[in-house]
């Protein structure tokens, strides 16, 4: 789900995603940094895998720009997951996937 909503903020440009998404983190309630860090990989894979399901015939939906910067952020939530890089998420959304206490 994280994945499927970011994408719709990215390339449909729809504002109301990020406090659904939000809301939606929040509804895990505590989990561990080991399974915030897989849901973060998972959520680029979705972004990455963006540019592949979609339709193959008329326009792009996004501007080539736009279309970068979204296969961008999947590939740098993948890495940042991969390598547990909690510190890269400070700040941002996927924060609050992360407990104020440090769990394995």
């Amino acid at each position: 789900m994280i994945g499927d909503l970011w994408e719709r903020k990215i390339f449909n440009d729809i504002d109301i995603v990020m406090p659904v998404l939000q809301g939606l983190i929040e509804g895990y309630g505590d989990i561990s940094d080991n399974m915030a860090f897989r849901a973060i990989m998972h959520a680029g894979t979705q972004l990455v895998g963006w540019y592949n399901r979609r339709p193959r015939t008329g326009p792009l939906k996004a501007p080539p720009e736009v279309i970068v910067a979204g296969l961008t952020i999947g590939r740098d939530l993948i890495l940042k997951g991969w390598r547990k890089d909690k510190r890269g998420f400070e700040g941002g959304v996927l924060a609050s996937l992360f407990s104020s206490s440090s769990k394995g």
